[in-house]
């Protein structure tokens, strides 16, 4: 009896340490998500330089406010080289 209980008292500890983790992260994004602002709407041709540039201004942005930098640059890299693909190819969206 007790070691269930004890066993339950863990389980529920643990669910309360992801739901404050899960809690801590959305914080971050919101506070991250704050510090950037959308001028305008369009889709505007750059060059590759100027690519690159703003690529590493963002990557110096998520350096200097201690964000979860392998997380989110792994998740935009891939969503811009598949957009670049989809873009070449002509294609509008992901094949479902």
């Amino acid at each position: 009896m007790e070691a269930e209980e004890e066993e339950k008292r863990l389980q529920e500890e643990e669910i309360r340490k992801r739901e404050a983790a899960a809690q801590r992260e959305l914080e971050e994004y919101l506070r991250m998500k704050a510090t950037f602002v959308i001028e305008e709407e369009g889709c505007d041709v750059k060059d590759d330089a100027e690519e690159e540039n703003l690529l590493g201004k963002f990557v110096d942005h998520v350096k200097v406010n201690h964000c979860r930098a392998a997380r989110i640059l792994k998740f935009l890299i891939t969503n811009l080289t598949e957009a670049n693909f989809f873009y070449s190819t002509g294609q509008e969206s992901h094949p479902v």
